[in-house]
């Protein structure tokens, strides 16, 4: 096998494997799938201790076609949103996969709003999707030239989360290759996936088209907006299924299959934004069903108007807090003069400890506008990612059309323009706004009797 001789950097001796898992240990298995086991392990990599995922396939059957195929795939394509593949085991007629552990398990793991003691929130639930669609978008327009990747069981169970919450796509395992770049680009073979998430096309006609995997991610969509699996019943409205999603999507009945809880974190036009096209993923015609790519552009849409809502929300909230924390505190004093300079009444043996805290702290929130040459979507992600980890950053909002990033936090902004300058996107302030000149305006606004 020219594959396996090709592969022998990445191959890992039986023995360490078994040594890794404590001889394959039941307690060490954390998924079953029809073709083997998956367990937990460790084993030392590159001289490091690596915790790992080890599937160990049936040695029969779809087995092996499957043990191929992922080894052919993840050896030769690599992608952040894809598991990474550290190595592989054919010792005596074993075939073993070694795979990355994954932290945080599977995105259907975290679907529900009942985990404890964390569960994830709209925004990050987002994020998760925009890497997943990545991920797909890479395997279906951007692995080689003329060939495509089509996953055949893309589903929440096979979205893993690493420790960093990052999403990337596993089970490769039934996947096709095909030719891209041609009017018509499909395989003709046995329908294959999960009940729910196959594409009914596909499942009457035996055609396979990138398609097919669109849809099936549109029930994954669905699922994060629902906070609950397919199949599983949602509120009262029953069984979560595509011709469910549709049907209230349709009358306008979403907030009867989204989880309360999560609803009260949903801005409308986030929503509106990610629910057509979840609905435009589910689409019966596969021709009226969006490209992957345009997927990631809504979805990425989709997390930009939810962090506007949050800074516009907390902007909002400080406001009225300040003020009315602010007022409060100038009741409770006698400073003689309403015009008192806000840092002289900070200072002032008469203001009560637990006002100069409070409004020191309101001092510290700043709001930067910055003007960044936004030209596509995966620009507009680094914009994001580098800001939101600059310490003191709390909420990162793009508005890509004009090109304005809107900043939200106590930052030197000397400091963000360094960072976004470092990573080869240059910036400029258009405008700050600081809570300061706020507060300072309702002292001079508060009459006060001596």
């Amino acid at each position: 096998m020219s594959l396996i001789t090709d592969s022998q950097h990445l191959r890992i001796p039986f023995i360490d494997i078994e040594r890794g898992t404590r001889n394959f240990n039941l307690a060490n298995i954390i998924g079953k799938g029809g073709y083997g086991d998956v367990y937990q392990g460790e084993l030392i990599l590159s001289g490091k201790l690596t915790s790992v995922a080890v599937k160990r396939l049936h040695n029969r059957g779809q087995g092996v076609k499957e043990f191929l195929t992922e080894l052919q795939l993840l050896s030769r394509y690599k992608h952040p949103n894809l598991v990474p593949l550290l190595g592989y085991c054919n010792d005596d007629n074993e075939m073993i996969l070694v795979y990355e552990y994954a932290h945080n398990g599977s995105l259907q793991s975290n679907l529900t709003m009942d985990k404890t003691p964390f569960s994830l929130p709209w925004k990050h639930r987002i994020n998760i999707c925009i890497e997943a669609a990545y991920g797909l978008d890479y395997l279906h327009n951007h692995v080689e030239e003329n060939q495509r990747v089509i996953h055949r069981d893309i589903k929440s169970a096979n979205i893993l989360l690493d420790h960093k919450w990052k999403a990337r796509i596993s089970d490769l395992g039934l996947s096709r290759i095909c030719r891209a770049n041609e009017d018509v680009s499909y395989v003709i073979t046995n329908p294959c996936g999960t009940h729910g998430y196959l594409d009914p096309a596909y499942n009457d006609t035996g055609m396979l088209t990138k398609e097919s995997d669109v849809f099936s991610f549109g029930m994954v969509l669905f699922e994060v907006m629902c906070g609950e699996s397919c199949l599983k019943n949602v509120n009262d409205a029953g069984p979560l299924t595509a011709t469910l999603a549709r049907s209230c999507y349709e009358k306008g009945n979403l907030n009867d299959i989204i989880h309360p809880d999560l609803m009260k974190q949903m801005d409308s036009d986030s929503l509106n934004t990610f629910s057509k096209i979840a609905y435009e993923c589910l689409q019966k015609d596969r021709t009226q069903r969006p490209s992957m790519g345009l997927v990631v552009e809504k979805l990425e849409k989709s997390l930009e108007l939810q962090e506007l809502a949050d800074a516009s929300e907390l902007l909002a909230e400080d406001s009225e807090w300040q003020s009315q924390e602010t007022e409060e505190a100038l009741e409770s004093l006698e400073l003689g003069e309403a015009s008192e300079p806000l840092a002289e009444a900070l200072e002032s043996q008469a203001f009560p400890e637990v006002w100069k805290s409070s409004l020191a702290r309101s001092l510290e929130t700043q709001s930067y506008t910055l003007k960044v040459n936004i030209h596509c979507n995966e620009c507009k992600r680094m914009v994001t990612k580098t800001l939101q980890k600059i310490d003191g950053v709390c909420t990162v909002g793009v508005d890509s059309e004009h090109g304005k990033v809107t900043v939200l936090g106590n930052v030197d902004p000397k400091t963000l323009l360094k960072k976004l300058a470092k990573s080869g996107k240059p910036a400029e302030i258009l405008g700050t706004s600081s809570m300061n000149k706020q507060i300072t305006n309702q002292f001079k606004n508060v009459e006060i009797d001596s």
